[in-house]
């Protein structure tokens, strides 16, 4: 996954936000057009439910490629002995957008037979929290995991928690923080020989 290591922040912004808000404004458009139109067998709401649906669906999957490309390469070149665990954090990072997206389905399902989401989503929470709660531990996982390989090939060391603390507020503040963190990338990836890329599966 070399592509999202070369990229500039302004053309990673533009693939996370720009064209998602783009897309938004085309399934506006058709929502109020199919609404005003009033053709028979299309229901407007659906078409703007599956329509969000997708663009979440989207967003999920280039945010977690992105992340995944950074921590499997970073982990790659890291000379610094650490605790670091590649192989779990290619479950989690598999693990985390898979159940989102199931998420995002079986919501989209759920309105699609006039089901009661809330009272629904209610029912089943006792099954639905602790998997959220499990996926949103795997996501500080993993980003831990890809923040402390980022520091230590920076600083060439092994580094604390403490060292780390800005970038997870630049996760928080994403996707702005993009335009702090991959400038970073590029400094380490761009221009390096391509031994030094893996493009992991």
């Amino acid at each position: 996954m070399k592509f999202f290591l070369t990229l500039k922040h302004w053309q990673m912004f533009g693939l996370l936000v720009v064209i998602p808000l783009c897309i938004q404004a085309l399934i506006i458009i058709c929502f109020q057009k199919l609404f005003i139109s009033n053709i028979k067998n299309i229901d407007p709401i659906f078409i703007i439910k599956l329509g969000y649906s997708l663009l979440y669906i989207y967003g999920i999957l280039l945010f977690f490629s992105w992340f995944y490309s950074l921590g499997t390469n970073l982990y790659s070149i890291n000379l610094i002995p650490s605790s670091l665990k590649i192989k779990s954090f290619k479950i989690l990072m598999h693990f985390i957008p898979i159940y989102f997206i199931l998420f995002i389905l079986l919501f989209l399902t759920i309105t699609l037979f006039d089901f009661r989401v809330n009272n629904f989503l209610l029912d089943k929470m006792i099954f639905i929290a602790p998997i959220h709660f499990i996926a949103g531990i795997s996501l500080i996982y993993c980003s831990h995991f890809v923040f402390k390989a980022l520091n230590m090939v920076e600083k060439n060391r092994d580094v604390s928690g403490k060292e780390i603390f800005f970038d997870f507020l630049l996760l928080v503040i994403f996707p702005i923080g993009i335009w702090f963190i991959q400038p970073r990338i590029n400094k380490i990836f761009v221009g390096n020989d391509n031994e030094k890329i893996t493009n992991s599966n």
